[in-house]
């Protein structure tokens, strides 16, 4: 799984990595790491980030 929409959102929001970790109270690291597929977020972070994206869940998890 990878957070390819979320980096695309945060980067058309000109939101580095580190503002975007902030928002959720989790290390930069953690959002690098998501968005490589390198690791998941749990099912609740994901829904946050779902939701502050405005996007389904379905749609954030999706690849390709």
């Amino acid at each position: 799984m990878r957070f390819e929409l979320a980096r695309e959102r945060r980067r058309a929001g000109y939101a580095t990595q580190r503002a975007f970790a902030e928002a959720f109270g989790i290390s930069r690291r953690t959002v690098e790491d998501w968005e490589r597929g390198a690791c998941c977020p749990s099912l609740l972070t994901a829904a946050k980030v779902a939701a502050f994206l405005k996007c389904s869940l379905d749609d954030l998890v999706k690849e390709g």
